[in-house]
């Protein structure tokens, strides 16, 4: 996902979706008392039958729709703090996150996606030639004592003909 084809900012979209709703709660509201029908009844009637009962309902459905928006905002924050929290405790075995949305958490997934992927592969990476050098270093370190065991048995030998040598000169 690329910033330019991001969508409707998350700010513009809630504004939008209370906007039309608090719009769709008055006009619901309000329309029985503009209906040619209602002539017959009274202001106080329409307000109790109508009015207040249609208001009730439709701003219940109001606030339905912003905890339905915010339910879902909620679970994409848990989504990234989960992944974040694992990727700080320094776990890399999860799998990347899915991109739900073209809003700034869709491009901060991608963000962290990104992030998650290149720190991955660099401390397998870092693994594999940290492991070829131990390797290494176990090799020159037996390599190194094959060869002192060999000096310290030249010498050896080398001091016992000594020792020979002088016991048959004398």
């Amino acid at each position: 996902l690329y910033k330019e084809y991001k969508s409707m900012p998350l700010q513009l979209r809630s504004g939008f979706i209370s906007l039309f709703s608090a719009a769709g709660t008055l006009l619901v509201t309000l329309s029985s008392i503009f209906s040619k029908n209602m002539d017959q009844f009274t202001i106080e009637y329409m307000l109790v039958h109508f009015v207040i009962p249609s208001g009730i309902i439709t701003s219940a459905i109001s606030v339905m729709n912003v905890t339905f928006q915010i339910r879902g905002t909620i679970f994409r924050v848990k989504q990234i703090n989960t992944f974040t929290t694992s990727i700080a405790a320094k776990d890399y075995t999860s799998q990347p996150l899915k991109v739900r949305s073209r809003d700034e958490f869709g491009l901060l997934t991608v963000d962290l996606n990104r992030f998650y992927l290149t720190t991955r592969s660099l401390l397998g990476s870092i693994s594999r030639t940290s492991e070829g050098s131990v390797t290494l270093a176990n090799n020159v370190a037996e390599n190194i004592s094959t060869f002192i065991v060999g000096a310290l048995i030249l010498y050896g030998v080398k001091q016992e003909c000594k020792l020979k040598n002088n016991l048959f000169l004398e």
